[in-house]
């Protein structure tokens, strides 16, 4: 499979592929992020720019691909506008950028508790003809021993990551990865995917 994926300079992008990366099913990764992501596999290729905002199909870049792991993103407490580009513009202007869509999975990183700006992107992506959009809302998730990536408020919540999955509000990241790579393999019956979700998808693949 090949996939594209963004956010490989943050928490949940590079965890998920660290994770992908590992599996003799993923034959290419496009990552495209605005800053090298530091991981240096055959396997990966980096396509890095400024702002997101100039993605394009120039030169059929974007051709040619099973799916979309949009793993960018921030949580609130941010300015409105920035919050609205990262979270709502830069995911739509990606998915409108992508030819075959009927032919690909696209996957978005949400969150729980995920507030007007990202249930207005998921009800468009949704609707934009894709194979199959998803999108995913976690909780508090656990990384990957070898993540760099790893910041303050992250490392705070991991603490809480055994109680946290005691009370099924928590997913460690290679499940996260591989449910996403099973729902590029084999879909789901729904398009909200949640804690539990993920561990289903995760222990099926």
């Amino acid at each position: 499979m090949k996939i594209i994926l963004t956010g490989a300079t943050g928490y949940v992008g590079e965890g998920v592929l660290r994770t992908l990366l590992k599996r003799d099913e993923i034959e290419k990764v496009l990552s495209i992020s605005r800053r090298p992501c530091g991981i240096n596999d055959p396997k990966l290729e980096e396509y890095v720019l400024p702002d997101m905002m100039q993605i394009s199909n120039e030169n059929h870049r974007l051709e040619g691909y099973d799916g979309v792991l949009f793993c960018a993103g921030m949580t609130g407490g941010f300015p409105k506008e920035k919050f609205r580009i990262i979270c709502h513009d830069i995911p739509l202007h990606l998915a409108q950028q992508l030819p075959d869509r009927s032919k690909m999975t696209y996957i978005f990183v949400s969150g729980s508790g995920a507030g007007k700006v990202k249930q207005d992107t998921e009800k468009q992506l949704f609707s934009m003809g894709f194979k199959s959009a998803y999108s995913y809302r976690m909780g508090i998730m656990k990384p990957l021993p070898e993540q760099k990536c790893n910041p303050q408020t992250i490392r705070m919540s991991s603490r809480w990551y055994g109680v946290s999955r005691f009370l099924r509000f928590g997913n460690t990241m290679e499940n996260i990865g591989l449910s996403m790579l099973a729902c590029l393999k084999k879909g789901y019956a729904k398009p909200l995917i949640g804690i539990k979700d993920i561990d289903i998808l995760a222990n099926g693949l």
